[in-house]
């Protein structure tokens, strides 16, 4: 955006699209708050209220080359974005 006195605020560029860490909100959302649902309610015309950091528990999700999803235990789920044989060892 830029500001100009005689036209006021204009939009250059939108850059939409979702971002590297977009898997993790989506598992770990409650049912009703992934980010296809919320965008999908808010162009019905509904009011979303905020609900940051209300996930599922107990999900942590960490991130080196490749996400994983890892249980209470901090143990993979199975249900890693890439095929087996899965992601290179950490190092």
């Amino acid at each position: 955006m830029f500001r100009d006195k005689q036209i006021g605020l204009g939009i250059t560029d939108v850059n939409t699209r979702f971002g590297g860490a977009f898997p993790a909100p989506m598992y770990a959302a409650k049912p009703g708050h992934t980010y296809p649902e919320l965008i999908a309610r808010m162009a019905r015309g509904e009011t979303v209220e905020p609900h940051g950091g209300d996930f599922r528990a107990p999900i942590t999700f960490t991130r080196y080359f490749v996400q994983l999803e890892l249980d209470e235990q901090l143990q993979p789920t199975g249900r890693d974005i890439i095929q087996p044989p899965g992601p290179p060892a950490p190092r």
